[in-house]
């Protein structure tokens, strides 16, 4: 079996990661007591490997969205030639952000 965990080192900290498991039903199920000491959400996810497939997925949508906000935060920066000329993009953007 094999497993990934995401959340972060204060998930960690707090046994709030996401584990994302892959390996025979059976595995991972006499496995989960011990994932439960770190882990608050397992996700079985198929074979062994899957849930690293899985977890290379939700890595590369959070690149993509880091970059995504960083070119609209420099296209709509009232220095960009692009940009309106004033903060008001800014005070659209700022209270939509995901807290």
């Amino acid at each position: 079996m094999s497993a990934a965990g995401t959340g972060g080192t204060g998930a960690a900290a707090e046994a709030r990661l996401t584990v994302m498991c892959g390996g025979s039903e059976d595995a991972v199920a006499r496995v989960t007591p011990v994932i439960e000491t770190f882990g608050k959400k397992i996700v079985y996810c198929g074979p062994v490997g899957a849930g690293h497939t899985v977890k290379a997925v939700n890595q590369a949508l959070l690149a993509v969205h880091i970059l995504a906000t960083a070119e609209a935060l420099v296209a709509a920066a009232p220095t960009s030639r692009w940009g309106s000329g004033s903060t008001i993009p800014w005070g659209v953007a700022t209270p939509s952000f995901s807290r």
